[in-house]
């Protein structure tokens, strides 16, 4: 201590700041390793838990899609050229629930993982059909046939969306 003591002031003054530098430096160490560590997480939970969402609610919109373009499938029977514009559009949808639903079934848990099963086994065997079917009458200009294509999976329709709501 009688060291420091007799040093002169622009020593003990220089020692001060140095000292002063050090603390500045170790606090911003530790700092910048504490954004490391909350970037990580942050990146960790958009990947696992909102991305998947994303995913959910792109199957979830696709099916309202094709659900209001069936109704569009009624109104226009007979019209061959908007139903055509129809059928692009609900295969679009359709391709877009897959592609979503299989991005999804990479993070779904297995407790999920049967209720997604049985929500894309409904959607390939006999929503997709009923809406093809409903397209094929309206081409012909069976408006009660189209609509009798869908009628027929309209409870089974809200026991699907009910399930994706279950998912989220």
């Amino acid at each position: 201590m009688k060291r420091f003591q007799n040093r002169s002031i622009s020593a003990k003054i220089m020692t001060g700041f140095a000292g002063m530098i050090l603390v500045i430096f170790l606090m911003g160490g530790v700092g910048a390793l504490g954004m490391s560590r909350i970037s990580r997480l942050d990146t960790e939970l958009y990947e696992k838990q909102m991305l998947p969402v994303g995913h959910l609610m792109d199957m979830v919109e696709s099916l309202y899609q094709i659900q209001s373009d069936s109704r569009d499938i009624l109104i226009n029977a007979e019209n061959t050229r908007e139903l055509s514009v129809l059928r692009a559009s609900v295969n679009a949808e359709e391709s877009r629930f897959s592609s979503s639903a299989d991005l999804y079934r990479k993070s779904v848990d297995d407790s999920d993982l049967a209720l997604l099963n049985q929500i894309q086994t409904f959607v390939k065997d006999s929503y997709f059909p009923a809406i093809e079917n409903s397209l094929n009458a309206a081409k012909q200009g069976d408006q009660e046939a189209a609509r009798t294509a869908i009628s027929a999976i309209s409870g089974d329709i809200q026991m699907m969306f009910s399930s994706c709501n279950q998912l989220l």
